[in-house]
């Protein structure tokens, strides 16, 4: 998929694969609205009847723990 290729690699925290109504889409995007600035990203993949979703931790790249 194209569009993950231009982001950079980030951790999985956790996994797990639920059968959920198809609204769920819009958990995920309040999700990642409401919990970025934390550090925390939200994915979704739809595996035949079931949804797999994913908890990633994200770091700003300006940011340097060097001192």
């Amino acid at each position: 998929m194209e569009l993950w290729s231009k982001h950079q690699h980030l951790p999985l925290l956790a996994s797990d694969t639920f059968e959920l109504p198809e609204d769920v889409h819009h958990l995920i995007t309040f999700l990642n609205k409401t919990l970025k600035c934390r550090g925390l990203i939200f994915g979704l993949q739809r595996k035949d009847n079931a949804f797999v979703f994913n908890i990633y931790e994200h770091t700003s790249q300006g940011t340097s723990n060097t001192k």
